[in-house]
This record gives C-alpha cells, structure tokens and sequence, in this order.
C-alpha cells in the first residue's frame, strides 16, 4: 500500500504527553530514545485506543491520565482510501477513519468511530476485519511481553497464534462443530431419559396392551368354539338326520324288495299250479294208460296162456297168432315199464311242486308281512326325520345359516373340553378396559416419536463427528503446514546466530489441549522449549524476536509493532536482529511496523521512518528524522 494503515496518533493527556501527533510512515517505523522518555508509552496509546484493556504500567485505565487531567484521550488516523472494494474498512465511506477512545479518572471510558460514539464490541469487531488485535502478542508485543509470552501457556500461544495468522476460523468451527455436537449430546442424552422412561410406561401398556389382546383373542376363540359347537351339534344333527334319510331309503328298498318277492312269489303260484294241474291232468292220462295196458296184457296173457294150452299141433294162424301176441306183450310190458316210470317220476314231481308251492305260499306271506312292518317303520322314521330337520332350521338360523359352516368340525366332546377351558382362562383375566387399547398406542406413538428423535439425534451425531473430525484434520494440516514453512525461515534465522530450534504443535489430536511449544538450541545442544531456566533472557528475546520475523508474511494484520524486542540481547546480537528486521521489511510497503528500542542505531540499516523521543521539563516530545542512513 503506498499510503501508511496508520496514519497519525493523536495523545492528549495520556502519561507523560500532554499533546502530541505522531504521524508514521508505510513499511518500518523506528521509535528511539532513552529508557523512560514515553516511547512504550506510544505502543500502549494505540493498544488502548484499539480495544486493549489489561496494560502492565496500569491495572486500572484511570491510571494511564497525566496527572493533574481527569480525561485523556488517544485518537488513530487510519488510511481508508482507495474504490469502495479496495478499502480497509468498506463500510466506511469516508478516505480516513478516525478511532478514538477517551479516559475519565472515575475509570469510565468512551469509543468514538469518526465523532459518533461507538461501543467497545463495535470498534473490535471493526478492527477484527483487517485482523487487527491490540491483545495478540504476534501482532502487538509490548515491553516487558516477551517474558510472558514466555511463560504462556502452550495452549494460549497456539490461540494467539492462530488469530495472528488468520486461523481463528477453523478453532471457531472446530468449536462450534463441538458445541453443536455438545448440543445434540446434551439432546440426545434427554432423549435417551425420556425414551427410558417412556419405554418403561409403554412396556407396563404393553403387558395391559397382550393382555386385552389375549381377552379379545380369547373371546373371539370362545366365539369360534361357540359356533364350532353349534355347527358340532348341527353336523351331529345331520348325521342323524343322513342316518335317518338312509334307514328310508333303506326301508324303501326293501319295500320294493320285498313287494317284487311278493310278486314274484305269486306269479311263480299261478305258474306252479298251473304246472301242478298239468302235472295231474298228465298223471290221470298215463294212469288210464295203465290201466288200459294191463288190461291188453292181461287179455294178452290170458289168450296165450290159453293157446299154450291148447293140446296139439297149433294151426298155423294160431301159432302166428300166438306168436304175434307174445310180441304184443313184450311190448306192453315195456310200455308199462316206461309208463310206470313215467308215472314215478310225475308223482315225484307232484310233490315237488306241492313243496314249491308251499314255500312260495310262506314267502308271499312273509313278504308281505315284512312289507307292512317297513311301511310302519318307515313312517315313524319319516316323523322322527321331520321334527329333527326342523329343529336343524332353527339352529342353522342360529348360526347365521350354512355359509358360516367351517370347513372341518371336532367332535362335540372336543369342542366343549376347549370351550371350558378358554373360558376359564377368560375368566382368569378378570376386567379388562377397551380404553387400554389407546393408551398403549399413546404411549407407543410417544416411544416411537421418542425413538425417531433419536435415530435422527444419531445420525446427525455421526455426521457432526465426521464433520468435527474433519474440521480438526483441516485445522491440524494448516498449522502443521504454517509451522513447516515457518520454521524453514526461523531454523535459517537462528543459524545466522549459531542457534537452532523450531515451534512444534503439541497434542495436535485434542484441540484442548493443543499449544505452541518454540524449542531453542544453545551451540553443541539440543533444542529445548523456551523457558526462564534453561535459557538466558537474550536468549529467550532472540528466539522470540526471530520467530516473529519467521512468521511475518504469515500474519493477517497490516500493522505490527514490536516494543524493546533486544531486551537482554548483547550489542552484537541487537544490531544483528534488527539487521534482520529491516532487510525483512525495507520495500515492504503493504505492511506497516513499528519497532521501539532504547539502543543506540545500529551501524548499517536504512530505515524509513525514525522517530525520537525525549522527555523534558516533565513532558515527552516527538522528533523525526525523514531518512536515516548510518554512514
């Protein structure tokens, strides 16, 4: 920038001046004068004017008025020229903006931006936007800091250094990631409670819940073994009633049976007596033929026995005759030899057909006898089947008719022997409310509500953890990173004195814990962290005031200042650091430094702006020199 960030510091009644401008010079500015000539006191007017409140010459800020004033006040000039895009404080118009921070002695102080009255958290967050922090040892190093800095905690170094550099965003985010999670922690931890105890009431719904279930399962089985009862005694009905049905239908049969036996009986009695009459129309015939062959033969015989005796030659007729009849006979008695064979066998007959048809006579009658006992049994079977087919109605009625029928049916006995037993356990469950039913879909809605919070607190606490792992990753790589290249430059530094060290992140795995540790080597010795024991106060102020020449193109702040930074340092050492320091900045016209040493110049440094401070009479006075140039 060709214009300085700060152009001019105003004091009125601040310590040892009463009234003084201090305008300053893009690139290095040297503040000189001997010890107690206000030269800190300058450093300290910017800081106050910044925001800064704790001071080591005054716990109190009414203590920094010049005695015999009741107000003091400390005004900046800073450069705001330059396109609405291009300026360093945007929001502001205007080419110049004025700071200003007023002091009273009853310890109230007041922030003006450009005459308007401004509060402390306005002004701070104004200077926040270049990076500029009156508190941060890395931007601002008072006398008399270098020690306490020091003495820093790591992990209060690590902050100061991140704000210095422009890392404060990712410590934020780690931070709010961590908060986040914190929350949903804290969140997920009442969820946790709640769902207990709503787990714990929906279990107590739960069991009433089974228990109206099982009631209602129960009654429902009861229904069922009710209706399986009914259709039990139904199927029991309509087998009696089939059993009923097939004793007529048997009846019928027989019936028919039966009267076709009759029929046939009679039919064969006809036919028998008829063949019977035939039989002794036959055996009359034949018994006439019998008759009437005897009688031939017994003529026969008669007229033989005659002719035989007969005393004498027969004539020829007669013996023919005689003959003739001998023939006659023979066939007669062979006639009446099949005649009265014949005739046997029409007597046997006879008595064939007088059996016949006595047993034809006994089956008609039992036929018929029969016949009247099923008609009978038939209709009492037929009124039995009547009144059981009526009483079914009723029961199919009952029921809810046949479509209800299940498809198989226990005997009757089963049933009965589960129904007693469904109904004792019924009875068992004693009252049970149908209200149950909506408490426990209350309470289970809860739960599950409950349940879905937390499945989603989950979720979304993996991502935070991811998202928080990440952002550490992301922190830790920059800062590692930073610190490689700085210690590059700070490790070529310290060698020039015949030193060695390097700042190191320690615990860089717990954010909390994590700090900046800067080692230093005496010659022939390893690099220790920097402490009040193991080296000696020049030492310390080399390794502190090399560091931050290390880490300047790092720093976000255009404006830096450090205060007696040679404190402790031998002759050879001061004017080799601040060697270091101008070749570092000389050309350096984007940042603005301001630089306070009590030390005479040293021999070969050419710096821009150099200021000298005295004190006289009581009060402190403001000499330039334009360009200094040690010949």
């Amino acid at each position: 920038m060709t214009n300085p960030f700060l152009r001019e510091v105003i004091l009125e009644n601040f310590m040892s001046y009463e009234y003084a401008r201090i305008k300053l010079a893009p690139g290095l500015n040297l503040i000189s004068g001997p010890n107690g000539s206000g030269k800190s006191s300058i450093l300290l007017g910017i800081s106050i004017a910044l925001g800064q409140t704790y001071t080591e010459r005054a716990r109190r800020l009414s203590d920094l008025i010049r005695w015999g004033n009741d107000i003091a006040r400390v005004t900046l000039i800073f450069d705001n020229s330059g396109n609405d895009g291009n300026r360093l404080f945007p929001s502001i118009k205007s080419s110049t903006v004025s700071i200003s921070r007023i002091l009273r002695r009853d310890g109230t102080y007041s922030f003006y931006v450009l005459g308007e009255e401004r509060t402390k958290t306005e002004v701070i967050e104004l200077l926040s936007m270049v990076g500029l922090d009156p508190d941060n040892p890395f931007i601002i190093m008072h006398q008399g800091t270098i020690e306490e800095f020091v003495a820093t905690r790591p992990e209060e170094k690590l902050k100061l250094l991140e704000k210095a550099v422009g890392f404060e965003d990712y410590r934020r985010n780690i931070l709010e990631a961590r908060s986040k999670l914190s929350k949903i922690l804290s969140e997920e931890e009442v969820i946790r409670e709640r769902l207990a105890d709503a787990e714990s009431t929906l279990e107590y719904w739960r069991r009433e819940y089974e228990k109206l279930t099982q009631y209602k399962r129960l009654k429902e089985r009861e229904e069922e073994l009710r209706l399986e009862l009914a259709w039990s005694r139904i199927i029991g009905m309509e087998n009696r009633i089939a059993k009923l049905t097939d004793m007529i239908d048997y009846c019928s049969r027989r019936i028919a049976k039966l009267e076709r036996i009759g029929s046939d009986a009679r039919s064969k009695l006809i036919d028998t007596e008829r063949e019977f009459e035939s039989t002794i129309f036959e055996e009359d015939r034949l018994l006439e033929r019998v008759i009437a062959s005897e009688r031939f033969l017994s003529v026969i015989s008669e007229s033989s026995r005659i002719l035989e005796n007969y005393g004498g030659q027969l004539p020829i007729e007669l013996e023919k005759e005689l003959k003739r009849r001998a023939i006659d006979r023979e066939r007669v008695e062979a006639d009446l030899k099949n005649m009265y064979k014949v005739y046997s066998g029409l007597r046997v007959k006879e008595r064939e057909l007088i059996k016949r048809y006595a047993d034809l006579r006994v089956e008609e009658a039992l036929a018929s006898f029969e016949v009247n006992r099923l008609l009978d049994e038939k209709k009492r079977i037929e009124v039995r089947l009547s009144e059981l087919r009526s009483r079914m109605e009723s029961m199919l009625s009952e029921v809810g008719g046949s479509s209800s029928r299940p498809h198989t049916v226990r005997s009757l006995a089963e049933v009965e022997e589960e129904l007693k037993g469904i109904e004792a356990r019924i009875r068992a469950l004693g009252s049970v409310s149908e209200d149950i039913a909506a408490m426990y879909e209350k309470y289970r809605g809860v739960y599950d509500e409950l349940k879905s919070r937390l499945e989603i607190l989950s979720e979304n606490k993996n991502l935070l953890l991811n998202e928080l792992n990440d952002r550490i990753k992301v922190w830790r790589d920059a800062l590692e990173k930073l610190l490689d290249d700085v210690n590059r430059e700070f490790q070529a530094i310290l060698e020039g004195f015949g030193y060695n060290g390097f700042a190191k992140l320690v615990n860089p795995h717990d954010i909390d814990r994590s700090g900046l540790e800067i080692y230093m080597g005496t010659p022939g010795m390893d690099p220790t962290p920097l402490n009040n024991l193991t080296q000696s106060g020049g030492e310390r102020s080399l390794a502190i005031s090399t560091f931050l020449l290390a880490l300047q193109q790092y720093i976000k702040s255009p404006f830096r200042a450090l205060d007696e930074y040679d404190v402790h340092m031998d002759p050879v050492n001061r004017e080799a650091v601040l060697k270091h320091i101008v070749e570092r900045i000389s050309g350096e016209r984007r940042i603005q430094y301001l630089v306070i040493t009590p030390n005479p110049l040293p021999l070969a440094a050419k710096i821009t702006n150099v200021i000298i401070v005295q004190k006289v009479g009581g009060k402190s006075r403001i000499g330039k020199i334009e360009a200094y140039v040690e010949a």
